[in-house]
């Protein structure tokens, strides 16, 4: 895939024209949409996993400026972060706790749809969230069909932090099965898309 391309459109397009609203999921288990923040919490949603990516995002003055983003399902791999640019970690910008944050941030990216029609794009960067994506993409390598799943939470206990809220993708039907989700556009197909490619190429480590 051309890298440039990509960057183009996930950077430019996707992030600043694109229809779709971004969610988030708050540390206080809410899940989130555009700058409304409405609250989706327990929302019946289509995973449009042959759009599913993954890659990096540099975001300057809250702003993505650069992208190295591409399909998994088409096989894309995505670089290393000694193959980015910004190394010098004195050069990263300082946050409010004055604490210097990498400028670029890797995650998933999961297109989601409601029964309305609506697109919602999670970008799913955390521990948690990347767990998520891994178990979603593994029952869609065994069905072979778009998962129906309601934004739910789970959580853990860390030893220092005490409760950790995460994202939970709870799949409750396939499109094939919900005549309100058939009768969306069919979701876009990756290029040499290969299903098996999603459920046996998911890594949770993050390419340092």
């Amino acid at each position: 895939m051309n890298t440039k391309d990509e960057t183009v459109y996930f950077a430019r397009v996707g992030a600043t024209e694109g229809g779709d609203s971004a969610v988030k999921f708050s540390k206080d288990a809410q899940w989130l949409a555009g700058q409304e923040e409405v609250n989706l919490n327990g929302a019946r949603m289509l995973a449009d996993m042959a759009g599913l990516s993954i890659g990096w995002r540099k975001w300057i003055d809250g702003k993505i400026v650069d992208a190295d983003i591409g399909y998994i399902a088409g096989g894309f791999e995505p670089k290393a972060r000694s193959e980015l640019d910004d190394l010098e970690q004195e050069t990263w910008p300082v946050d409010s706790r004055g604490e210097r944050n990498d400028p670029w941030q890797y995650a998933y990216f999961l297109k989601l749809v409601d029964e309305n029609g609506q697109g919602y794009t999670w970008a799913a960067g955390s521990h948690g969230a990347r767990r998520a994506i891994g178990n979603l993409c593994n029952a869609y390598a065994r069905m072979r069909k778009n998962p129906i799943v309601t934004l739910d939470a789970g959580f853990y206990k860390h030893h220092t932090f005490g409760k950790i809220n995460t994202p939970k993708l709870t799949i409750v039907g396939w499109a094939d099965d919900a005549p309100t989700f058939r009768a969306l556009p069919a979701p876009p197909t990756a290029p040499d898309y290969d299903p098996d490619a999603i459920g046996h190429r998911l890594d949770d480590a993050i390419p340092f």
